[in-house]
């Protein structure tokens, strides 16, 4: 793994990594590369990472125009959860990636998602950011749109796909989700209860650049659409 100590992170040259983790929605996953392309300031690599399903559905994406190199990894089995962001994060780790983000298949990014979370972390004076605000679509019949919500829910305290951090942070928050060995269900709850006291840590409060969809496969919060 191409590692360097955390005080020497912010010395190599900027290079932008995408997560996303994807597991049974080609749809989505083929949703998730189109808004990266979209994006004012594009990232250089997105690391798709499927798994639980047998056969690859990496054909979703084969015919998009991007300005950005995607790796797509497929494990065919279902693996824990924590290892459904370790994986790709290590891969943006070893291809010497300097700034993350975290993004979910099934979330919705505006085009400036990208150069915002930059903007903050080329400041220096954070580690790791994440905004309290988002959208909220819930996906009824019929749909509700909410465009700034004061989003708490998740376990980081705000909307886990707006997350960004530094290179030091990923490689403590890797080491961190392959420590945990199922103790804690998610790997957001690992990066808020393990990870984040370590380091300096922005709580935003700016325009929302993400939007969560809450829709039928949601497991953590499918009964919204209920309520």
């Amino acid at each position: 793994m191409n590692d360097v100590p955390p005080g020497e992170a912010q010395t190599l040259p900027p290079k932008i990594g995408v997560i996303a983790p994807t597991f049974n929605r080609p749809d989505f996953a083929r949703l998730l590369v189109l808004q990266m392309a979209n994006q004012t300031l594009p990232p250089h690599v997105v690391c798709v990472h499927q798994n639980g399903t047998p056969q690859s559905y990496q054909w979703t994406i084969t015919d998009i125009r991007r300005p950005f190199d995607v790796h797509w990894i497929h494990t065919p089995i279902q693996i824990a959860q924590e290892e459904w962001y370790a994986i790709p994060l290590a891969r943006l780790i070893d291809q010497g990636c300097t700034m993350f983000f975290w993004c979910d298949h099934d979330d919705i990014y505006t085009s400036n998602h990208i150069a915002a979370g930059v903007e903050l972390l080329k400041t220096g004076q954070f580690d790791f950011s994440i905004n309290r605000r988002a959208g909220l679509l819930l996906l009824k019949q019929p749909y509700e749109f909410h465009s700034d919500t004061n989003f708490t829910p998740h376990d980081p305290g705000g909307m886990s796909s707006s997350m960004s951090f530094n290179r030091a942070f990923a490689i403590e928050l890797l080491s961190d989700l392959r420590a945990n060995n199922d103790a804690l269900q998610y790997a957001d709850q690992v990066l808020n209860r393990v990870t984040k006291p370590k380091f300096r840590c922005h709580v935003s409060e700016a325009m929302p650049t993400t939007s969560y969809v809450c829709h039928p496969e949601t497991v953590s919060s499918r009964h919204w659409l209920t309520e």
